[in-house]
């Protein structure tokens, strides 16, 4: 379904790959917003394009996230820009990273991506086989609730499938409303979660194959 084709699925009406290339290079914690409360009314469903970042759109999609995971994680509001993002287009670009974006227009609404798992967690043992960790899926408020989320997700699993992945990792936070619940409906399962009284870190995953 890349390049240009427009996905035809209840969830996805309206949104539209972009024609590019075929090869397209969550915060950590997997955020994603799409069960907040809908703030767009009986607004008519827009027309999005589905994208791999540019080079030249780098310095906005940080500015981007930057601002999206500052509102959801205020604790890290004066934490250093984390690694990935610090570096993006060796990750995201240049490297075994990918990283989508979505835009109405010229505007910029949402983003997701993913990159190669790093064995941080030691309960978690993917050592045998190829993992990615989805990051960074940021949508704006009034862009939630009309299955953009989804759609983001879906091109960002087809390029990882694409890709030879294995499985599809993530991390999200009861305190994030719905995430939970959305990745579940992505077809994603529980793998384990830690017991700490302040982030109750939920690990889960989807296998490829």
């Amino acid at each position: 379904m890349w390049p240009g084709r427009a996905v035809k699925t209840a969830d996805y009406t309206g949104v539209r790959l972009a024609a590019t290339s075929p090869v397209i290079c969550l915060e950590r914690q997997a955020a994603v917003e799409p069960c907040a409360p809908d703030h767009t009314g009986n607004r008519p469903m827009p027309n999005w394009t589905l994208q791999p970042v540019a080079r030249d759109a780098i310095a906005e999609v940080l500015a981007f996230v930057d601002s999206a995971r500052r509102v959801l994680f205020p604790m890290l509001a004066n934490a250093p820009l984390p690694r990935d993002l610090a570096h993006f287009a060796d990750t995201y670009l240049d490297g075994a990273g990918c990283f989508l974006e979505a835009r109405e227009g010229e505007r910029l609404v949402a983003v997701i991506g993913y990159l190669p798992y790093d064995h941080r967690f030691a309960q978690l043992d993917y050592r045998a086989e190829r993992v990615v960790e989805v990051v960074r899926l940021f949508v704006l408020p009034a862009y939630r609730r009309h299955g953009l989320a989804a759609a983001l997700f879906g091109a960002l699993r087809e390029r990882a499938m694409q890709a030879g992945v294995d499985c599809l990792y993530l991390h999200t936070h009861p305190f994030l409303p719905g995430a939970i619940a959305f990745w579940e409906r992505q077809g994603f399962t529980l793998v384990d979660v830690e017991q700490d009284p302040v982030w109750q870190t939920t690990h889960m995953q989807l296998r490829l194959r």
